[in-house]
């Protein structure tokens, strides 16, 4: 799965033609231009592209090989526009955390599981609004990551993006206001270490 803003990069869409080809499986989030068609037969037909565009700017990057325990999870400061891998210095760097690669594949599928904010491209280059199918919940991406928000990384888990129920996902008023409480009890508890370590520190001076 990759997740970036723009792809032109000639060598590189030609290399995932060749990996569509081959067989292998590949999801592309890309929010603005995209020089890759999707779903050519013969030539990119493993391969598919997705646009999210809703009321906040899409400006990560993201880039996942491979599945399960083998996964090699990466996050970069550029696209794959010809500008970005010859002409700039950018920077990439792999995740070796299981929780934060646990993490960022749940933004990922999150953003897969888009149906208000999504539109897949066709093999033609035109783009298709996705739309939730009767009886289907609404997935909004990008608030329910504005939800998440206010949950503290240590307490976030997005193991309900890894399943096609998402009716665990608490709603923005609960996750605001466990936010809240959370950072509060966090404030006390900041402001009890500093006055021990201030404490110490006196203690130590006399």
């Amino acid at each position: 799965m990759l997740k970036n803003n723009s792809v032109s990069d000639r060598e590189i869409i030609e290399k995932l033609s060749e990996a569509s080809c081959a067989g292998v499986h590949i999801d592309m989030i890309v929010r603005g231009i995209c020089c890759v068609r999707a779903g050519v037969p013969g030539a990119t037909e493993n391969l598919h592209v997705r646009s999210i565009v809703g009321r906040y700017l899409e400006h990560s990057r993201i880039y996942s090989f491979g599945e399960g325990e083998d996964v090699r999870m990466y996050i970069a400061s550029g696209d794959f526009l010809t500008r970005n891998t010859e002409r700039r210095v950018e920077v990439g760097v792999r995740i070796h955390d299981p929780a934060l690669v646990k993490r960022l594949m749940g933004v990922l599928q999150m953003q897969l599981d888009d149906n208000v904010n999504a539109r897949e491209m066709k093999p033609d280059g035109s783009y298709a609004r996705v739309k939730p199918k009767e009886g289907e919940r609404r997935i909004d991406s990008q608030m329910m990551m504005y939800s998440l928000s206010f949950i503290p990384y240590s307490c976030m888990d997005l193991k309900h993006t890894q399943s096609e129920d998402v009716s665990e996902i608490p709603s923005l008023a609960e996750n605001r206001a466990t936010g809240i409480l959370q950072h509060q009890q966090c404030r006390k508890r900041q402001r009890h270490y500093l006055t021990k370590h201030l404490i110490r520190e006196l203690s130590m001076e006399r």
